[in-house]
């Protein structure tokens, strides 16, 4: 089994508005889906994602782990 400990104290909960890093400087806004996520076939011992995340372009991506440089609270 995969060390899941990342996942103890998540920053963000499902419904919280973020930004996600999808290039090199590039962000896009989106909204916390499911915390703990794991992809279809993902192996046993390949740890869970913290969030997986809707944008708003429609698109459903992923935070491999829960770090300002991945995933943060929007700029306001």
């Amino acid at each position: 089994e995969a060390d899941e400990s990342h996942l103890e104290n998540l920053r963000f909960k499902v419904g919280d508005r973020v930004e996600c890093c999808v290039g090199t400087n590039e962000w896009a806004i989106g909204k916390i889906v499911k915390l703990k996520y794991r992809g279809p076939g993902w192996p046993k011992g390949r740890p869970s994602a913290p969030y997986q995340i809707k944008l708003d372009s429609g698109a459903l991506i992923f935070a491999p782990f829960d770090d300002d440089r991945v995933v943060r609270a929007p700029k306001s």
